[in-house]
């Protein structure tokens, strides 16, 4: 929608707009978000590594099993609200309805919410069962990190959701910024938490950092 905006004849800037100048608003645009992509995904191998480095690859493994199926399982079905509002918001925005795009947003929170208070309930209550029938051995040390896991994915889902007008409005690089100091603030309170609350300590940080976010 940003770059839509500044290089198309609506917006009054195509005939001065040559193609070296459009590829440099793709540039600027585009560079946070991959740094933003890549900088998400380097949240799970910050846990992967301090969390080996403390208790070793087989209760890591059962950590990083158990984190996944949780993430994952919240994330699904979560990410479908906000693949609805996206071009929504996107329409409004493109439209320069800037109320109506915030009303999709907070329409978009408000199914948020209630799905994710109905998956933490869900997962609270058979998280043991679910447990059990997927890995086939007990370990209530990560079974005891569910809610913690599920509520860093909520989080995370939220933080998608909200930060999509940022977005929209070209401030990309904000966005950037935001999540590279989440990632250094994930990895001083993994070295801190992990030595005195354990693996409970990465998944609350987990949890901090999104909420910083």
């Amino acid at each position: 929608v940003y770059v839509l905006r500044n290089t198309t004849p609506s917006s009054g800037n195509c005939s001065t707009v040559s193609l070296a100048g459009r590829m440099g608003i793709l540039w600027q645009y585009g560079w946070p978000l991959s740094l933003w992509i890549a900088t998400q995904m380097a949240f799970q191998w910050v846990d992967r590594f301090s969390v080996s480095a403390h208790f070793g690859l087989e209760i890591t493994g059962r950590f990083v099993a158990w984190s996944d199926v949780v993430a994952r399982g919240i994330s699904l079905p979560t990410f479908a609200i906000a693949v609805a509002v996206f071009p929504l918001m996107a329409a409004a925005s493109a439209s320069g309805k800037i109320q109506e795009m915030k009303k999709v947003l907070w329409h978009g929170m408000i199914a948020l919410t209630v799905m994710s208070v109905a998956l933490l309930l869900g997962l609270g209550m058979f998280d043991y069962w679910l447990h059990d029938h997927l890995f086939h051995f007990a370990d209530p040390e990560v079974v005891k990190l569910s809610l913690p896991f599920a509520v860093g994915a909520v989080l995370w889902q939220f933080a998608v959701l909200i930060h999509k007008p940022i977005e929209m409005a070209g401030r990309t690089r904000y966005m950037a910024g935001y999540i590279c100091t989440c990632l250094v603030a994930k990895i001083f309170l993994n070295m801190i938490l992990l030595t005195t609350l354990g693996m409970m300590g990465a998944a609350l940080a987990t949890c901090v950092t999104a909420g910083l976010y």
